[in-house]
């Protein structure tokens, strides 16, 4: 079981049947293969080869990301430029969607996946000692984090935004009010934990977050494994996909009718939409909704 590599068992099954909503911190399990797999040496020989793909890299300091320029030459990271902005200038490193292009981290997303039925994917982070990268912002789906080597400090707020999904109310939209990283650091964190190698912390989708290495004498090396929560508007989504197969859904609106009377279009589609609703029972779509549950790519790697 793939969980089993991140929990204790009695975590793995409180996860899967109850899914988290509030932050928790918990231990990799003894002999978990995660530190061997992606651990500090093994993510940093692949920055040394320079094989890592420019559009999965993202360098970053006090949350602002530096320019490709930098560490890229002739469409491929360059690594003695990329050493001396990770090592010189402080910066965070960010391997973005190590499934991608790491067959380990492939294998363990996909079991992952076909465990919980989320889609999801894994990036590492490697920031230097005392510094930052990412500030105040949510994520959209739920994060496990795997602290591999040094130390990071995660300050947490409790939620502004109920439950975001993707490209739903992100903390890069409109709804982000830049008074509020002055509100929370006046108060402070509702949660405070700092991770040490071995800690895992689950990070449900919504809680604000600030990590930093600040406290850190020696580099910080963490994983985020992402599982996409799923929500009824998933399901929704995957049973109206199969309406493909009703020619009614699949005629032309002219475009007179389109525009002079949305009303009566907006009305005859929903009416439409109610009769295939009420004939796809469970036994039509149970099947593709599994299928689809753990074979679909994560939107944000598509």
């Amino acid at each position: 079981m793939s969980l089993r590599m991140l929990f204790d068992p009695d975590t793995t099954t409180t996860i899967t049947t109850t899914w988290p909503d509030k932050p928790s911190l918990h231990r990799l399990p003894a002999g978990s293969p995660i530190p061997g797999m992606f651990g500090p040496t093994v993510l940093d020989d692949h920055l040394d080869t320079g094989c890592v793909p420019p559009a999965h890299l993202n360098v970053i300091k006090e949350g602002t990301g530096l320019d490709p320029a930098h560490y890229v030459t002739g469409g491929r990271i360059n690594p003695s430029r990329l050493r001396k902005v990770r090592h010189q200038a402080g910066c965070t490193t960010h391997l973005r969607h190590l499934e991608l292009w790491y067959p380990p981290a492939a294998a363990v997303t996909s079991a992952l996946q076909r465990e919980t039925g989320c889609t999801g994917y894994l990036s590492a982070f490697i920031t230097p000692p005392g510094e930052q990268g990412l500030r105040w912002h949510w994520d959209q789906a739920l994060g496990v984090i795997v602290q591999l080597a040094g130390t990071k400090r995660w300050e947490l707020w409790r939620p502004v935004v109920d439950a975001p999904l993707l490209d739903h109310l992100s903390s890069v939209s409109d709804v982000w009010n830049p008074q509020w990283v002055q509100q929370w650091q006046d108060t402070g964190p509702d949660i405070t934990y700092d991770l040490n190698p071995g800690d895992v912390l689950i990070l449900p989708r919504g809680w604000v977050h600030n990590p930093h290495s600040r406290l850190s004498t020696v580099p910080s090396v963490h994983l985020t494994f992402v599982l996409r929560d799923r929500t009824p508007l998933w399901v929704a989504e995957q049973i109206i996909r199969d309406a493909i197969a009703d020619a009614r859904f699949r005629q032309t609106i002219d475009p007179a009718t389109f525009t002079s009377d949305p009303h009566t279009v907006v009305d005859r589609t929903r009416d439409l939409l109610i009769g295939y609703l009420a004939g796809a029972g469970p036994d039509t779509t149970t099947g593709r909704l599994l299928q689809a549950a753990v074979t679909e790519r994560d939107p944000d790697a598509a």
